[in-house]
């Protein structure tokens, strides 16, 4: 699905939580209201809500768009998104999650990938189709194993299974960039809460220093 649909459908969640959280504090703040203020914090008890989720929401949306822009990593929202594998190759998806293919400049260098494992500049991968095969990001070769125990044996540390590609692309998505992804959260989160701050000294603020 596209991403303006995606937003639309978090907006409308927005939407339903926020006015549940508004209808809460409306009657709270309506049994506690006093004059001359009652009326105003009953209003800013209503509106904060929207205006602190749908801030945060937004600043958050421009903040991880620009995490993704930074380090070539999509969000994970939308038809499309992907996750790099090195500097030239990424692991990409278009609308379902449990199947990629595997790019490098635009063109698809292995589809209908299902498993990962990356070691270093090796990319081990598993399709849908149970064909096994390294890529070597460094010189751009690809190679086929005919058997499954050759490809198991080529793979380090053989042990551990493979990924699969879902699995694989929140912990790459999260290695590369999810400290920034938290960062622009918290600046969003504080972000909001000044507005809401603002908001409410404007609003009740302007009320005491006129009683």
């Amino acid at each position: 699905m596209g991403i303006l649909f995606v937003i639309f459908i978090h907006l409308a969640i927005i939407l339903v939580l926020a006015s549940f959280i508004a209808l809460f504090g409306g009657v709270v703040a309506f049994f506690k209201r006093s004059r001359p203020k009652g009326k105003r914090r009953i209003f800013v008890a209503i509106v904060s809500p929207f205006v602190g989720l749908y801030a945060f929401y937004f600043l958050y949306l421009i903040g991880a768009s620009m995490v993704g822009m930074w380090k070539d990593v999509d969000m994970g929202i939308g038809d499309a998104w992907y996750v790099p594998l090195s500097e030239d190759y990424r692991l990409l998806f278009i609308d379902i999650p449990e199947q990629a293919f595997i790019e490098h400049k635009d063109s698809t260098v292995l589809d209908n990938v299902s498993h990962v494992f990356q070691s270093e500049d090796k990319v081990y991968c598993e399709t849908w189709d149970s064909e096994y095969y390294m890529l070597n990001t460094t010189d751009g070769s690809l190679r086929k194993f005919d058997e499954v125990l050759e490809f198991r044996n080529a793979v380090p540390n053989n042990n551990k299974p493979l990924t699969d590609v879902n699995s694989f692309y929140y912990e790459r998505r999260d290695a590369i960039a999810g400290i920034w992804f938290i960062i622009a959260a918290v600046l969003s989160a504080g972000a909001s809460v000044w507005v809401v701050y603002t908001l409410h000294r404007l609003i009740i603020g302007k009320a005491t220093a006129t009683s």
